[in-house]
């Protein structure tokens, strides 16, 4: 009876030990769901890593020309709207004949009026060139007559002093020998000497006198040859002034090549009145703008601007500068409208104005789109194949140095378990999506967490979801 005792109360405990490490178990194993991560993991895949570009634009004009006629004449009649196709050889426009012709009388007109200045202007040169003649004919003559007279007047001068200079030496030789007889006569008597004394003194002031009648002749002759020279000088300075080259005058020089150009617009204005007063489109294309009306007057500029249809239409489209790395002219897009669809290569690529978007220029092929319409651009370029590469929800950050976390099994307490390891990584290049990655810790069946329920840090114990 006692053992029976003993041995319910044994199995009584064993039932509650196992009761209780039941409950513990199931508590343990709610909280292990409630506490430990839940992740979604990936293992490397070889991929290239894609850039999808688009950009939205239009079909613009690719070059533009402007329609030109002759100004200031009356418009009576416009033919065209803006956006009109026109071919080549269309009439645009009708200018007025009777206005037109008037401008022709007023152009030749203003021509013939140069043309009699120039010839008033030739008449004036030679009138200018005969009086230049004669008056330098007349200073050479002149010079000629002065020249004469001068050396007249100074040989007549030489000859004046000469005579003077003789006289004075004869004077002076009287006036010697007047002083020789009063020196020898000494013993003669007081009249004798007297009388001698009397000569010579007379000798002497006859003597001082031809003295001073040589000086005024040398005078002389000198200022009527500073006198000379100086009317020489002024008469040569008349033929220098005669003979001088008139003043430069470009004034018909000026007048040809204005004469020239009214010539040219005679006959452009001629070739109009000839047409009719009709302007016609120079090539085959689209009218993008009328600038002038009915009853208006033509500009020196435009009277129309079109397009060229052989220079076609191009499309401009903007993309993010990020996206201009992966994107170069030659590069084939596709651009696409409601109705059609082509690849074109692109032309050019360049910063807008503001520098805040890469405008992408790409030419249109012939009669593909229309003037206007609206286009999307669409780009997809692939890179490098590349053996290891992850979404970009695997890559972490750690003050610029990348990881990802991979999942281990470990034996623990718990049993086997998952538990978060930190692999370094470099990043190769990378999308939107996906990441290119150079690790040596990364192995082809190695499981990446892409994604988790909470957050997960190198060491941690997650529990990897199944794929659905």
């Amino acid at each position: 009876m006692q053992k029976t005792k003993h041995a319910t109360f044994w199995l009584k405990g064993l039932g509650v030990l196992l009761t209780a490490m039941f409950i513990f178990t199931v508590i343990s194993r709610a909280t292990d769901s409630i506490t430990v991560a839940k992740v979604r993991v990936s293992t490397p895949i070889s991929r290239k890593i894609q850039y999808a570009i688009s950009a939205e634009g239009r079909a613009e004009k690719n070059q533009e020309i402007s329609v030109i006629t002759q100004p200031d004449i009356l418009v009576r009649s416009v033919l065209v709207n803006a956006g009109q196709r026109v071919e080549k050889g269309d009439v645009l426009a009708i200018l007025d004949l009777s206005h037109l012709k008037e401008q022709i009388q007023v152009v030749l007109g203003e021509k013939r009026a140069l043309e009699l200045q120039n010839q008033t202007l030739e008449q004036n040169r030679q009138q200018e060139r005969q009086s230049k003649e004669k008056a330098a004919a007349r200073a050479k003559s002149d010079y000629s007559q002065l020249q004469r007279r001068n050396n007249r007047s100074i040989q007549k001068a030489k000859e004046s002093l000469l005579q003077a200079k003789s006289a004075y030496r004869k004077g002076k030789k009287t006036f010697q020998k007047a002083q020789a007889a009063l020196k020898k006569a000494q013993k003669e008597p007081e009249n004798v000497r007297e009388t001698l004394r009397q000569r010579a003194e007379k000798e002497k002031n006859a003597l001082a006198s031809l003295g001073k009648t040589v000086s005024e002749q040398r005078n002389a002759l000198a200022e009527l040859r500073k006198t000379a020279d100086a009317e020489e000088k002024t008469a040569k300075r008349a033929i220098e002034d005669a003979m001088a080259s008139p003043v430069t005058d470009h004034t018909d020089d000026i007048n040809d090549i204005s004469i020239q150009k009214l010539s040219q617009k005679i006959d452009k204005l001629q070739a109009l009145r000839d047409a009719k007063g009709r302007i016609t489109a120079p090539k085959g294309g689209v009218v993008t703008a009328v600038l002038t009306g009915v009853g208006q007057k033509t500009l020196d500029t435009a009277i129309f601007t079109m397009t060229d249809d052989r220079a076609g239409l191009k499309f401009i489209g903007q993309i993010a500068p990020k996206d201009a790395k992966h994107i170069s002219a030659g590069d084939t897009v596709t651009l696409k409208s409601a109705s059609n669809q082509v690849e074109v290569p692109i032309t050019s690529m360049e910063l807008d104005e503001n520098k805040e978007f890469m405008n992408v220029t790409a030419l249109l092929p012939a009669d593909s789109f229309s003037l206007g319409e609206t286009l999307s651009m669409n780009l997809l370029q692939e890179s490098e194949n590349y053996p290891c590469t992850l979404p970009l929800t695997a890559l972490y950050d750690d003050n610029g140095k990348k990881y990802v976390l991979a999942t281990e099994t470990e034996d623990t307490v718990l049993g086997k378990q998952q538990i978060a390891r930190k692999i370094e990584v470099k990043v190769l290049e990378q999308n939107d999506s996906y990441a290119a990655l150079e690790a040596d810790g990364i192995k082809e069946d190695s499981k990446i967490i892409t994604d988790t329920e909470s957050f997960v840090k190198a060491g941690d114990r997650v529990r990897i979801i199944e794929k659905e």
